[in-house]
């Protein structure tokens, strides 16, 4: 996922590395299949969010996770965008019907 941001110029190479880093301290999973990995907001040069839902899970810290969303948010944007709304959309991907209505989608314009 990072490469991919990394392609289009959202981030800087340090920010996939900071994202692992941050693995290795605390795992992201949140439960429900879903995993909310992100890194330091100072190597992100154009905020977004990022899904990937996965054909089969993966053991992701000492759970299973299905949806990887990743965070990559400037803090000068963290004020711009209401992230409470986004919050709400988690509580909702947190139902395993509506975690496997995401995983029908591959193209965001879909969503």
């Amino acid at each position: 996922m990072t490469l991919k941001l990394l392609e289009r110029g959202y981030i800087n190479a340090s920010y996939c590395k900071t994202v692992l880093e941050h693995e290795l301290v605390s795992t992201t999973s949140i439960g429900s299949g879903v995993a909310l990995p992100h890194g330091d907001p100072n190597n992100i040069l154009m905020s977004s969010i990022s899904f990937l839902t996965l054909e089969n899970p993966i053991i992701w810290g000492e759970e299973e996770v299905e949806l990887i969303i990743l965070i990559s948010m400037k803090k000068e944007d963290v004020s711009k965008y209401n992230l409470r709304d986004f919050f709400e959309i988690l509580k909702i991907t947190h139902e395993k019907d509506c975690l496997r209505f995401l995983s029908y989608f591959s193209d965001a314009d879909k969503i």
